[in-house]
């Protein structure tokens, strides 16, 4: 069985390898790893991608419509989110950076809008606030129109 890299600090499950079994996807500082699953409970060795973040929160969900998962990873420590697309191989190439204020705490990928494209929501508690990037064409740039949440 695969083991994961030292310093994976957040887990996700998906279909990142395009074969119908559950893989396992692990990030931490600097990485982003995926344990391929062989389809009976067991999992591959690691196939890791290098990125600029170090990994406090990631979400995984398709977000280029190619029928294939891809990643976001944020980091407590610095500004941004880093989207990561899938290569379909279990590995990820950077696309792009969602430029923030602040560290971001959280992320999520879902269709907040149920129009079927995936939005991007983030947390920047610096400025107690709750930030959605709709997700307007589809792109993986996510064509966003911005909407700031913040508490009453």
């Amino acid at each position: 069985m695969g083991h994961p890299p030292s310093g994976a600090s957040r887990v996700a499950l998906a279909d990142a390898t395009g074969d119908k079994n559950a893989d396992i996807l692990v990030a931490g500082k600097g990485f982003v790893s995926v344990l391929p699953g062989n389809g009976n409970g067991e999992f591959g060795k690691a196939i890791t991608s290098i990125t600029d973040v170090e990994a406090t929160s990631f979400a995984v969900h398709e977000v280029n419509m190619d029928a294939r998962v891809d990643v976001v990873v944020a980091s407590n420590k610095a500004p941004g989110v880093t989207l990561l697309l899938n290569q379909d191989n279990g590995t990820f190439t950077p696309f792009t950076t969602f430029l923030t204020l602040f560290p971001v705490s959280a992320v999520a990928l879902a269709d907040f809008t149920d129009d079927g494209k995936p939005d991007l929501l983030l947390v920047e508690p610096t400025l107690d606030r709750v930030v959605v990037y709709v997700n307007t064409s589809g792109d993986p740039d996510l064509n966003t129109e911005r909407q700031v949440l913040t508490p009453r």
